[in-house]
């Protein structure tokens, strides 16, 4: 069994904009994860793990309050609009001009990257081409999209004091790779990093026509190793089981 601790998220959004909604959905969905959504920045920001602001450049000539959380130990998702405003300087990059709608490939920089985990290797998401410029040295690119033969960041991460921020240009909140994504970023940003332990899986009761094929599955999947009905049983009687 898996246990997830608690996760509390803000979603700072201002806005009645329908597209976030497919994202919200699954993040409610999520049983150890408790979302609160508000119009504004609330005063209190100390119940919160992660802060995610829709509109982020709002906050870029007042950020001193989203930096003390972060540098305190919190963590700042920044959903990136299509306005030309700059982005706070915190997260170590600002956006290019909003380019062409498209359907754009996207790629994990690091295909070993924990996020990466069990994702395929390129997704295709709809929405602006918005690459994404660095300004400090210790941003780094998490995503890029393929574009005219180059690689465009458009998601990025950066550690700041004791938290870290990140920030994105995608908008395909309803495509499910996507989604899964931004929930293993929050849980990332939170300080609460997916486990890198591998999950003993055992196949009882299949025949060898069966069992074989999902065995093969499991150990082509990372994270998941097939346990034997033999090690299984030895495991149960050291454990007092009769079987």
């Amino acid at each position: 069994m898996i246990i997830h601790h608690p996760t509390a998220i803000l979603f700072v959004t201002d806005r009645d904009d329908s597209s976030l909604q497919p994202l919200l959905s699954y993040l409610q969905s999520i049983g150890h994860l408790t979302l609160t959504v508000e119009a504004q920045m609330v005063k209190d920001l100390s119940p919160y793990d992660v802060i995610v602001t829709e509109n982020t450049a709002a906050f870029a000539d007042d950020s001193e309050q989203l930096t003390k959380f972060v540098h305190g130990g919190g963590g700042w998702l920044g959903l990136v609009q299509l306005s030309d405003e700059p982005l706070p300087q915190l997260f170590g990059v600002q956006p290019n001009p909003p380019g062409p709608e498209a359907e754009l490939r996207v790629l994990f920089k690091n295909k070993d990257h924990p996020l990466a985990t069990r994702l395929p290797e390129s997704i295709y998401l709809k929405g602006c081409h918005r690459p994404l410029d660095q300004t400090t040295e210790d941003t780094e690119t998490v995503l890029y999209a393929d574009w005219h033969y180059q690689h465009s960041p458009v998601l990025v991460h950066r550690p700041a004091g004791d938290g870290q921020v990140a920030c994105t240009t995608l908008q395909a909140y309803d495509h499910p790779a996507f989604q899964q994504i931004l929930y293993r970023l929050l849980s990332q940003l939170a300080g609460r990093p997916l486990s890198h332990s591998t999950l003993k899986v055992a196949l009882l009761g299949y025949p060898q026509s069966i069992g074989k094929a999902h065995g093969l599955g499991i150990e082509a999947t990372a994270g998941l190793t097939l346990y034997g009905a033999c090690d299984l049983d030895q495991q149960r009687l050291e454990q007092g089981f009769q079987i």
